[in-house]
């Protein structure tokens, strides 16, 4: 009956632990879902305000903006004509 004893409290032991371990699953569980659903909810927040704000109106100009010269830096890097 020794040896059962031990047994049981190895057991006890085992169990005790891992309900330990998913107390702190449970615990990072309740605390990830609501930082992932607020990082989710900005990102949509965001979203919507830059569409109202006409964020995405005109993509292309900004990208071929500078392949238009300024007439005031074109002579940059020349030498002066004498």
């Amino acid at each position: 009956h020794g040896h059962s004893g031990r047994t049981s409290n190895a057991a006890i032991f085992l169990i005790g632990r891992s309900i330990t371990q998913r107390g702190a699953a449970v615990t990072l569980i309740v605390i990830a879902i609501p930082v992932a659903l607020l990082i989710a909810a900005s990102a949509v927040a965001a979203f919507i305000w830059a569409a109202r704000s006409d964020q995405f109106e005109d993509l292309d100009t900004p990208a071929v903006r500078m392949l238009n010269e300024d007439p005031a830096i074109q002579n940059l890097g020349r030498p002066d004509e004498y």
